[in-house]
């Protein structure tokens, strides 16, 4: 929401994009909605997102072919600008302690990385945002002042959060839900089931069970 506020400030011109947060980490195991949030956050900023990966980068090719197309990526988020760029997987970038036949192209993998996240400073309106489930692995360059510094973890949902998360997606369709439920919980559970509202807030002897 802060960065919401400073977008518009910046785009009424009574802000400069150096002084916008731009750049952040989301960190959480797989499947907890990393991308999720980065498509929330697009909605939210009215901005478009434009999604790639260490993996799109890492594809079959030669190592220039791969620094080309991580050069790509922020050649295009600059013509997008404002617009979010959606790094999955940061992780698979490596790092320049990496020993043996393929330092080198570890090293060089980095380095451009480091030069691509520098460089965005210059280019206004591109909010840079990395995702990984392996923030050990990311080279400690890539987490620095004015780089990925910023870090927000997404953890594993809550009992509440996935009631919410059933009722945002299923609707009137909970109630069927519920009831597929009901032949593999105790006779005591179903009935608390019943007395439930219907929307998924169940109680918390219901919740511990099902957990």
């Amino acid at each position: 929401m802060d960065l919401k506020i400073d977008l518009d400030l910046y785009k009424q011109g009574r802000l400069h994009w150096r002084e916008v947060s731009s750049k952040a980490l989301l960190v959480g195991p797989p499947g907890t909605g990393k991308t999720t949030f980065a498509r929330a956050l697009a909605n939210t900023l009215q901005i478009p997102l434009l999604a790639t990966s260490a993996a799109t980068w890492l594809q079959r090719g030669h190592l220039g072919d791969v620094l080309e197309r991580m050069s790509d990526a922020f050649e295009e988020a600059r013509d997008l600008a404002p617009c979010i760029l959606f790094l999955d997987e940061v992780d698979g970038l490596g790092h320049r302690h990496a020993h043996g036949e393929y330092m080198d192209y570890w090293n060089n993998i980095v380095n451009r990385a480091l030069e691509l996240l520098d460089g965005i400073a210059k280019s206004e309106g591109v909010v840079v945002l990395g995702a990984t489930n392996r923030v050990g692995h990311i080279d400690h360059a890539l987490l620095r002042s004015g780089r990925l510094e910023k870090r927000f973890d997404i953890s594993l949902p809550s009992i509440e959060a996935l009631a919410g998360i059933f009722r945002t997606h299923l609707g009137d369709d909970i109630e069927p839900l519920i009831q597929s439920a009901l032949p593999f919980l105790a006779a005591d559970s179903r009935e608390e089931l019943h007395e439930s509202d219907g929307r998924g807030d169940w109680s918390p002897t219901v919740r511990s069970r099902l957990n």
